[in-house]
């Protein structure tokens, strides 16, 4: 699950958005199933002084040995406000 910036509210920004996570799971070997969008959400907390953002559930397979690559390059991604990966 992953929690975009909501800053943009277009659907092009928001469609440029979910490209650039899939290209970003594309780039460690990963290989996007499923996107569920789940919309505009309220955080629990404030996050980068944001109070609520854009949900999407991504299912993808990736190997075990990319996971942690990954994770550091989704940490220093812009649009990401929060993600967790399973």
């Amino acid at each position: 699950m992953i929690v975009l910036s909501p800053a943009e509210a277009t659907v092009d920004a928001r469609k440029n958005q979910l490209k650039g996570l899939e290209d970003l799971i594309k780039k460690f070997s990963g290989k996007v199933l499923q996107k569920t969008e789940l919309g505009r959400r309220p955080l629990g907390y404030p996050v980068r002084k944001q109070k609520d953002g854009y949900a999407v559930v991504v299912d993808f397979e990736m190997e075990t040995l990319q996971q942690d690559l990954f994770r550091r390059a989704a940490e220093l991604h812009e649009d990401l406000v929060k993600y967790m990966v399973v």
